[in-house]
């Protein structure tokens, strides 16, 4: 390896020195000597694995064949900057070696060494380890009684042989149980009540320790009650829940004041309840409740008081519906779940006495009246039931049962006599029977009033002005006349409103089509309106005192009161069938052009109508959207709408 002559010895040695200093110190070899050393670093692989809190083994394998006869292993800790020789002249054929001195918390840096006597000898990469001896973790204690506590524990670390649980009452840690490694969990069951202790645990190796666990705190104290809420069950009952925090508790106290009052003692409970129940409690007074455990004659403090007022909500408004010809439907929303039952009571408008009809139990939420008389306006209050002196917690509806056979006039099937022309169109000079079958219509034109029920009951919004003079306030200052600045449409829903809330099917379906075989209101049409008119009036026409036409001659300049002027003609007390507004008409009409708009009719003359230029079978087409003051609506029903 060396040369034999006297200066080749001498710069041998330093190369050979120079390379010593450059390994111990972790530096690398330059030039040439990098790449070699880097290639036979190749030749050895260490490996290792920490076997107890203070031995290692070390483990390596050769990867080609050397001319040395043996093997030295070097190490060094993390702080020092020298490998040291820890084994030496180790035969060839060892592959593992197990060194015993190394201390938790510190590094290690291993190497193999083998001299060969053609080169520099053949050098492994260092092998690293951290030496460990990880802490146990410390779980939350578990109280188990006033002087026992169950403690638990994981240990991370397979060098451990036991673990050592420290407590500390007054004064330094001692250690109170030595355990073996495999056990997770260790019972104290000397412990003074009412106490504040500490406590830790550590591992123990075959020659070290661990670091100490993280402290924990137990108090033996019983603790309160917890999780204290109050539910109100009645109108002056109310039910308590708790959840017994120890569970070693033996007894229950539990405390009650009113506001500005003392906290006094209600009720001692055994230790498997944990609910109770307070009545007899005073409407609308707010109470504050708490408790606190029992065990062994030791208590535990307070629980957090809870406060609770018994307010139970007002019964929403009901609906009502009239569900048949003499049946009227009652539906409510349930106010609370610990409703008792219902009272209905009914008062009639102008009767003073109430009456109870019906006593209904907790979970009804409907009621029909089958005792309801035509032409009455009755009041009808749901009362909920529950217990204590409460108040007033009921809601009522009002409604008006209309009598048909009184505001709905019968027409009897008949004939109509329509003037027709030459090619069989109407107006012409000829005239032709048309037959007409029976039906029922309105006295009057619908009135502000009647409309005004209509908006209150489904939200419907109320027509524009009338732009009157001296008549501001059309709408809601009138009530008695008819209603105006409405549309074919409003006029329709109208109709379906009234068929729903008098029983019947209604005669509008989807997008306002007509159904033929409803039995429910819906507007007249042509040859209906004209029937009253000549059954009325004959074909000679309406003398002044019939309308309120144009003019001021009949004291009204626009509109008049419904049936103020006309007491209705010879054949039926049908009024207004002529002027104050024309009205809305059934009949359907298609425009020409090219958008081919849908229009509807509109029959018997108006306030501004010429009562000269006045005829009956002069009607007017407008889209079904247009509003105007002249113009509003009757209605109608099937001769047979009771069949």
């Amino acid at each position: 390896m060396f040369s034999k002559s006297p200066a080749g010895h001498v710069i041998s040695l330093f190369i050979f020195l120079s390379s010593l200093v450059l390994i111990g110190c972790g530096g690398k070899p330059k030039d040439n000597y990098t790449a070699g050393a880097d290639k036979i670093r190749k030749h050895i692989t260490l490996t290792g694995k920490q076997i107890s809190d203070h031995s290692v083994r070390l483990d390596w394998e050769f990867k080609r064949d050397f001319d040395s006869s043996s093997i030295s292993i070097e190490m060094r800790t993390g702080d020092e900057l020298y490998y040291k020789t820890i084994a030496e002249s180790l035969n060839m054929s060892i592959s593992t070696y197990t060194y015993d001195e190394i201390k938790p918390g510190e590094i290690y840096y291993f190497r193999i060494r083998e001299s060969s006597r053609t080169d520099f000898g053949s050098m492994s990469d260092p092998w690293i380890l951290q030496s460990l001896f990880s802490a146990p973790i410390l779980k939350e204690p578990e109280v188990l009684t006033d002087h026992e506590v169950r403690l638990g524990w994981e240990v991370n670390n397979p060098m451990a042989i036991s673990v050592e649980i420290e407590r500390q009452d007054i004064g330094l840690f001692k250690r109170v149980a030595t355990v073996n490694a495999s056990e997770s969990s260790w019972m104290d069951t000397t412990l003074a009540s009412n106490r504040d202790y500490k406590y830790r645990v550590r591992c123990k190796g075959e020659r070290y320790y661990s670091s100490y666990s993280d402290i924990v705190n137990v108090n033996t104290q019983l603790p309160p009650p917890s999780d204290l809420s109050i539910e109100i069950i009645d109108g002056d009952k109310v039910v308590l829940s708790w959840i017994d925090k120890s569970g070693w508790a033996d007894t229950f106290y539990v405390y009650r004041r009113k506001i500005n009052e003392d906290f006094r003692h209600i009720q001692t409970l055994p230790s498997n309840m944990n609910r109770f129940s307070d009545f007899g409690l005073e409407y609308n007074t707010s109470y504050l409740y708490k408790l606190k455990a029992r065990s062994a004659g030791n208590f535990s403090g307070f629980s957090e008081p809870e406060d609770i007022t018994i307010k139970i909500k007002k019964l929403e408004k009901p609906e009502a519906k009239l569900v048949g010809k003499n049946a009227l439907e009652l539906k409510w929303k349930k106010p609370e779940s610990f409703v008792k039952g219902y009272r209905i009571i009914r008062k009639e408008k102008g009767i003073v006495e109430d009456k109870i009809i019906a006593q209904l139990p907790p979970d009804s939420i409907s009621f029909v009246d089958t005792t309801i008389a035509a032409g009455t306006r009755y009041i009808y209050i749901v009362n909920p039931l529950y217990s204590g002196d409460l108040p007033d917690l009921s809601n009522r509806v009002e409604y008006y049962i209309p009598d048909i056979s009184s505001e709905m006039v019968f027409i009897g099937s008949g004939s109509v006599n329509r003037r027709i022309d030459s090619l069989g169109s109407w107006y012409g000079d000829k005239y032709k029977k048309v037959e007409v079958n029976a039906f029922y219509i309105s006295r009057h034109e619908i009135t502000n009033r009647e409309y005004q029920l209509f908006i209150d009951e489904t939200g419907h919004k109320p027509p524009p002005s009338a732009m009157f003079e001296n008549m501001d306030n059309y709408f809601y200052d009138y009530p008695d006349y008819p209603v105006v600045m409405v549309n074919w449409y409003d006029a329709v829903e109208y109709c379906n409103w009234l068929s729903k809330r008098m029983g019947l099917e209604p005669a509008y379906g989807k997008n306002y089509k007509f159904i033929q075989s409803a039995n429910g209101y819906r507007l007249p049409r042509e040859n209906q309106f004209i029937k009253i008119y000549q059954d009325m009036y004959g074909l000679n026409g309406v003398s002044e005192e019939n309308g309120n036409f144009f003019g001021n001659r009949d004291g009204y300049p626009t509109t008049s009161p419904a049936g103020k002027l006309t007491g209705g003609g010879k054949a039926y007390p049908v009024w207004d069938i002529v002027g104050n507004v024309a009205e809305w008409l059934n009949d359907k009409v298609m425009g020409r052009g090219q958008e081919m708009l849908e229009l509807r009719k509109i029959i018997g003359g108006d306030w501004s109508t010429s009562q000269d230029d006045f005829d009956i079978e002069f009607t007017l087409t407008l889209l079904p959207s247009n509003r105007f003051n002249h113009v509003g609506f009757r209605v109608i029903l099937p001769g047979d709408y009771d069949k």
